[in-house]
């Protein structure tokens, strides 16, 4: 984790989650070159939730970021967030970021870099079902951070998605995007996303309602609990069937009933969310309107073929379609 205050030089904490590699003693090199602004927390192992927590706990900083241990960030980054903080009072920060191949080092993408417009997410609450969920392209005003609901179990995936969600429960302030890549994220052939199992299922299913129930409870409005609906279709009904979908000893079809049943259950407002709508969609961009035809194939019964389709040209063709 890092954190800073509105002058770049003001880093951080360093949570050690149980590493049984270097990591340790290097975070404590770090701690003697600079003692007067970097702490060392070490823990046992226990996941990233906990150790995120932790680190928020120790944080002086007005915003905090996270940024996961294989990955590295631009010199700049620091500078050019906060200054893009201080300059719009937001309570979360959005970069862009580079997707390097772990193994070669090359450059396989950039995301996120256009420009795109700030919001408050009390003014439309689906304009955050497309800011990708991921915590290590963002920083984020830690007092807001600090009075978002925690998850009562975090689950193997998906997990990042359901944090995100309990944070923009609490911002005033606005979202805002610095369109340049900003972080390198490392991309493992066997990272979570390509490896994830049926086991997982059903633990992401129960995180999801727990969240959704406190949506509930905090009495979000009906307009972010349609967001949430939505998103949970992104995350579920295509990221973790997509998934899934690797792994040839998995019942896809009916892997898909079961996602089926637990969104109409749990998360109803998706089949019919606005934000999927062909109006909102043609408004709001390629993201939605790309979104919208994996709703529109899904509802139509046609996710199997579509994700076949859609594994094809990751695997053969070397396209990525970011959703």
């Amino acid at each position: 984790m890092i954190q800073s205050s509105t002058r770049p030089a003001d880093i951080s904490r360093w949570s050690n989650d149980g590493s049984t590699d270097g990591t340790l003693s290097i975070i404590k090199s770090y701690v003697r070159d600079r003692p007067d602004t970097i702490t060392c927390i070490d823990i046992p192992n226990g996941g990233s939730a906990k150790a995120r927590m932790m680190g928020l706990g120790a944080a002086t900083g007005t915003y905090v970021g996270f940024l996961d241990s294989d990955d590295y960030l631009d010199p700049s980054f620091a500078e050019k967030m906060l200054a893009k903080a201080d300059e719009t009072k937001a309570d979360m920060v959005v970069c862009g970021y580079r997707r390097i191949n772990a193994e070669t080092g090359e450059e396989l993408s950039q995301e996120l870099c256009s420009k795109r417009p700030s919001f408050k997410v009390s003014d439309d609450p689906g304009l955050t079902v497309t800011v990708n969920s991921a915590l290590w392209n963002k920083i984020y005003r830690t007092s807001t951070l600090s009075n978002a609901a925690t998850i009562p179990s975090p689950p193997p995936i998906a997990e990042d998605f359901l944090v995100q969600t309990l944070f923009f429960l609490e911002p005033e302030g606005s979202v805002v995007f610095v369109a340049e890549p900003l972080v390198n994220y490392l991309v493992h052939p066997h990272s979570l996303m390509t490896s994830v199992s049926e086991s997982d299922v059903q633990p992401t299913y129960r995180a999801m309602a727990d969240v959704r129930q406190i949506l509930a409870e905090r009495h979000a409005t009906s307009d972010f609990i349609e967001a949430f609906d939505t998103s949970a279709f992104l995350h579920l009904g295509i990221s973790l069937n997509h998934a899934l979908s690797d792994d040839d000893s998995v019942n896809l079809p009916e892997t898909i009933a079961a996602c089926t049943e637990f969104l109409d259950s749990t998360c109803p407002l998706w089949r019919h969310s606005r934000y999927l709508s062909l109006r909102y969609a043609s408004r709001h961009g390629a993201a939605y309107q790309r979104l919208r035809l994996a709703w529109l194939a899904y509802k139509a019964g046609l996710m199997v073929p579509f994700l076949k389709t859609y594994r094809l040209a990751i695997t053969k063709l070397g396209i990525t379609i970011k959703w």
